[in-house]
Order: structure tokens, then C-alpha cells, then sequence
């Protein structure tokens, strides 16, 4: 389990004009503040609920790695004052405030140059293995869209087909962050074109990268890197290729090493769709609350998500945890909120969680908080008051 981030996520003012400056060092005691993180922390607010997911690092290890780790990478960050390496397992705030970072202090461009660059795509070694030892392109990006998009929520991978004879690995952005959304399908459609490169060699002239952003400092080392062509202020992030590619097979193929690593990979899916799976379901819980304030029944959370009660139940226990356990959690949570004001009667906070009955309600709250809740309600005022009088 990952410690919380402990990030404030609040609206930010956001300086007209793209910010970016040269880079070099960052003097001490400052924050990187601009257009990256603003429109990174705008983002982060509808992300609230998955805001300490763990995440893998990936790329950003590799990044931190050849900036040398520098202080003010980490800044603003759960991982303030960190020293040295990046962890493997960070938040998914972290993750997107640590490529904020890296924008607004003016290294992407180096960085993604020196990735197009390299002879080998940088990935985590399970994913690189089970890429690399795919039968054919096709299950390669198959493969790199599974693992790209597995718990990140602001970011969907996926390959298919297109019209006119062509395929494409392509990013969207369900959760707008402007540059560090630019800056997330820069990085994943030059490995995608570096994977593709293994296969084709010199076919990659028929191949284009197209780019939502203009990225100028770096169009030049993909187009020398792959020999594609690269079209900016596009309409969609995606490498686009001729659909023949899909099936040239990968001459270095094991079968059964591929079917051990696909049966792995398959197992390391399904425990990310079982964490996504609960926070749905956590989301569905607090809409029911603030709207109708009351609980959703197990059949209507079922219904949702297209599966029978018995199904529900079985998803949620493989994931250890309870349709009652998140009901539990999320009136706890939302109780220990709304107890704080002053200006809520006892049975308006009832009522605000989906209890009518007063008896009930404070049998869970002495379960959640020891003590009944007037009792604990006067502990959190009384020593407001003797502040106050002092």
C-alpha cells in the first residue's frame, strides 16, 4: 500500500502564454510554477478519488536517472525532499506532477530526444520482455496498449485499424492536462515507433507520427531517429503505419516462453482492472449520497457495471474487499467531513450519509470513531474554543 500523497488539490491561476524555461539549474527554495503543472493540478482535481493509486514509475525513473535526480524534480510532490532514485511504486499525482516538473524546467525536449535516440525502448523489463517477444506487431502493440493503459485513468491506449490500408497506436486523453498530456503521448508514440522499427527497418519511411503540439525541439531527432515523417498541431496523437505491418512475425519468437510471460502479464491486468473496478464503485456509492442521500443497493452497482450480484460479489472479494466494506468506508469518510461543521445538526449528518434512523447511525459512529458522535463533535469544538479565549 502506498503512503498518501498528501496533496491539496485546489484551483490554480494560470499564466497566459506557454512557460518554459531554458534548462539549467533551478535555484533553491523555489517551486516550478507553470503552464505544465497549472494545467497539471486543473487536471488532477477531477482525479481527486485516484489521487494516491500507486503507479509504476516507468519512463520517469529513466528520466530522473539522466537528470541526475535533482532537488527540484521532486518538489511539490509526496516525494518532496526525496533524495536519489525514484521509487518504482509512486502516486498517480506524483506521476503526473513529477513530468510537470520536467516540462516547466525545460527538459523534455533533451529527454525525449535522447529516447528517440536509443537503440532499445526504455520500459519496465516485464513488459520490454513480453513486447519484445511477441509473435508479430500486432500483439506487440496489443500488448503496449494493455500496460500503458492499466490503472492510469487520464490516459487510454489502444491499436487498430484505420481507413485506407493503414493501423495506429494511439493515445487519448480522457482528463485534459494540456502539456503534460502532450508530454505523455510524445513519450509512449516514440517508443511505439521505436518498437515498430524493429520490425519494419528501413519500411519506417512509410510510416508518420502525428502530434497533437508542435514539440519542435524534438521533430527533427524523431524524423533522423526513425525516418518517418511527423505531423504537428494534429488532430489526435497517434503512429500511423500500413496495416500489412501487423503481421510480419518477430523472428526472435518463443512460444512457450510467450505463452508463461502473456499468462503473467494477463494476471497483472486483471489485479489492475480489479482496482478500478472498486473505485468505480466507491464513485457510484458517493454520487447515490450527494444526490439522493442514500446508499445504492448491491443490484444497482451490479446493474452499472453490467454484471449479475453474484458476479459483483466475486470481482469485489478478489480484490479484498466488500460491497459493505466500501459503503462502510465512504460513510466513515464522508461522516468525519461533514461532523467538523458546526452549522449541521446531528440528524442532518445522518441524513447526509443515508441513515434515517438516529440509534443506527450512532452505533456505526461509535464502531468508526470509538465514541458517540455528540461526544466527539464537543472534543473537536472545545478546544476550538480555548484558542479562541486565550
Amino acid at each position: 500500500m502506498m503512503p498518501p500523497s498528501n496533496h491539496s488539490i485546489e484551483p490554480v491561476a494560470v499564466a497566459t502564454g506557454f512557460f518554459e524555461p531554458a534548462p539549467g539549474p533551478v535555484p533553491d527554495g523555489t517551486a516550478l510554477v507553470g503552464a505544465a503543472r497549472a494545467a497539471a493540478l486543473r487536471g488532477l482535481i477531477a482525479l481527486q478519488r485516484d489521487l494516491d493509486r500507486p503507479v509504476r514509475s516507468g519512463m520517469l525513473r529513466s528520466f530522473a536517472q539522466w537528470l541526475g535526480w535533482p532537488e527540484w524534480l521532486y518538489r511539490g510532490t509526496g516525494l518532496a525532499g526525496h533524495q536519489g532514485a525514484l521509487p518504482v511504486t509512486i502516486t498517480l499525482s506524483d506521476d503526473v506532477l513529477l513530468l510537470a516538473n520536467i516540462i516547466d524546467a525545460g527538459h523534455l525536449p533533451a529527454l525525449a530526444g535522447r529516447l528517440a535516440e536509443m537503440s532499445w525502448p526504455v520500459v519496465s523489463s516485464a513488459d520490454m520482455l513480453l513486447m519484445l517477444g511477441a509473435p508479430d506487431l500486432a500483439s506487440t502493440f496489443g500488448i503496449m496498449a494493455d500496460a500503458a493503459s492499466a490503472g492510469i485513468p487520464h490516459v487510454c491506449y489502444c491499436y487498430r485499424t484505420v481507413p485506407h490500408g493503414r493501423a495506429a497506436f494511439e493515445v487519448d486523453h480522457p482528463v485534459e492536462m494540456g502539456p503534460v498530456s502532450d508530454a505523455t503521448a510524445l513519450v509512449a508514440l516514440i517508443v511505439a515507433a521505436k518498437l515498430a522499427q524493429i520490425y519494419a527497418g528501413p519500411r519506417m519511411v512509410e510510416a508518420c507520427l502525428h502530434l497533437r503540439s508542435s514539440h519542435t525541439a524534438t521533430v527533427g531527432v524523431i524524423e533522423r531517429s526513425f525516418g518517418c515523417s511527423v505531423v504537428t498541431e494534429a488532430a489526435q496523437d497517434r503512429f500511423e503505419f500500413p496495416a500489412s505491418w501487423a503481421q510480419i512475425p518477430n523472428a526472435q519468437h518463443d512460444p512457450v516462453e510467450w505463452s508463461a510471460m502473456l499468462a503473467a502479464h494477463r494476471d497483472r491486468m486483471q489485479r489492475a482492472k480489479q482496482i478500478d473496478v472498486v473505485g468505480r464503485i466507491r464513485q457510484i456509492v458517493c454520487d447515490h449520497l450527494a444526490r439522493d442521500r442514500r446508499v445504492p443497493r448491491l443490484k444497482e452497482v451490479a446493474g452499472r457495471e453490467g454484471v449479475s450480484n453474484r458476479t459483483m460479489v466475486r470481482m469485489l472479494a478478489s480484490a479484498k474487499t466488500s460491497f459493505h466494506a466500501i459503503v462502510d468506508e465512504e460513510r466513515k469518510r464522508l461522516t468525519a467531513d461533514l461532523i467538523r461543521r458546526e452549522s449541521l445538526s446531528l440528524a442532518e449528518v445522518a441524513s447526509a450519509i443515508g441513515f434515517t434512523d438516529m440509534s443506527t447511525f450512532g452505533r456505526s459512529f461509535r464502531a468508526w470513531f470509538g465514541t458517540p458522535p455528540g461526544r466527539y463533535r464537543r472534543s473537536l469544538i472545545a478546544p476550538a474554543d480555548t484558542s479562541r479565549a486565550a
